[in-house]
């Protein structure tokens, strides 16, 4: 979907960072998810919040939106593990 035109989003993002954007994602994901008891909706409630912002504001048609978009879900990972540390990443909490 990268390269046929007019995919929104897909054909706006390079592929670097798509592929950042979802490792980072998915640091958020497991965080969440393991912090929850195992809930799959509260995964499926930021999935579908993460995807709605990009049509209410729609950063991702600007020049640097993508890299904005990046920076802010880094600071998210480096504010979770700098307070939750590596230990709530995994589901044997101790």
């Amino acid at each position: 979907m990268f390269f046929i035109p007019n995919m929104y989003p897909y054909y706006l993002i390079p592929l670097w960072g798509f592929m950042l954007s979802i490792i980072l994602g998915s640091i958020l994901f497991t965080w969440l998810y393991n912090n929850t008891g195992g809930s799959i909706l509260v995964a499926m409630l930021f999935h579908t919040t993460s995807n709605l912002s990009h049509f209410i504001f729609p950063t991702l048609e600007t020049e640097f939106g993508g890299l904005y978009s990046i920076i802010l879900t880094l600071i998210a990972v480096v504010v979770v593990l700098a307070l939750y540390g590596p230990k709530r990443m995994s589901r044997k909490n101790g």
